[in-house]
């Protein structure tokens, strides 16, 4: 099978990669720079990089910024499409940029699929697109929501969104929760919001470890509720 994949080069993006070459598929992978391309590779298995196509391109442009040509050669051979591209932050300062991206990038997309006539459209959401609501669902849930932070209202409405082109592709929507890492090796490639603790107990128990007069005390972690 012939997969476009979006978002190869974040940590869910590699290993979804990884996963679907160790399985046979051909992968074409949208990446922003050669830069980054060159990352993706590296990571990626040797005998398993002859089925990787790299394609340069950004989900927040028209038709992810591909050439006619490249839509051309799409066109007809992909069989699926994975959209894992997404902007993390919860910034409301930068709440365009994250529709931007998670929203309009979304979008950009759907058209790039519909115009290659790929069969299936799967979507990589958040658990957290149900805002402040206290039980989630197998539904949509309402874009009028009260939300968290910009993050999450961008995928809601974004998942609205993809299920409007649903006489278009077979679609899945995926939500995953908040994903610390690899469960069998702890691998994880981000500092951000929960990993930075994480990241930072690690740390500390390294450090412990090298001091054995230390090794039987208690400490406290002290936290503010508002962030």
């Amino acid at each position: 099978m012939n997969i476009f994949l979006t978002g190869a080069t974040g940590f869910v993006g590699k290993k979804l990669t990884e996963s679907l070459l160790e399985q046979g598929h051909v992968v074409y992978a949208l990446i922003r720079n050669s830069k980054k391309a060159e990352a993706l590779s590296s990571s990626i298995p040797t005998d398993l990089q002859k089925n990787l196509v790299m394609v340069e391109g950004d989900v927040s442009r028209r038709k992810a910024g591909l050439s006619v040509e490249v839509v051309n050669l799409l066109n007809g051979v992909i069989d699926s499409v994975y959209h894992a591209a997404a902007f993390l932050s919860f910034d409301e300062n930068v709440k365009d940029q994250t529709f931007a991206i998670n929203f309009e990038g979304t979008r950009n997309i759907l058209e790039l699929s519909k115009e290659i006539k790929a069969k299936d459209f799967f979507h990589v959401s958040t658990a957290y697109t149900l805002g402040q609501q206290l039980f989630g669902t197998e539904t949509l849930h309402p874009v009028d929501n009260q939300f968290i932070n910009p993050y999450e209202e961008s995928k809601c409405h974004a998942e609205h969104l993809v299920f409007e082109y649903r006489n278009d592709f077979n679609i899945s929507i995926f939500r995953p929760s908040i994903i610390i890492g690899d469960s069998k090796t702890g691998e994880a490639e981000t500092t951000f919001a929960l990993y930075g603790v994480i990241r930072s107990l690690e740390l500390l128990k390294k450090r412990l470890d090298r001091k054995k007069e230390l090794q039987n005390q208690t400490f406290k972690f002290l936290c503010n509720q508002d962030f």
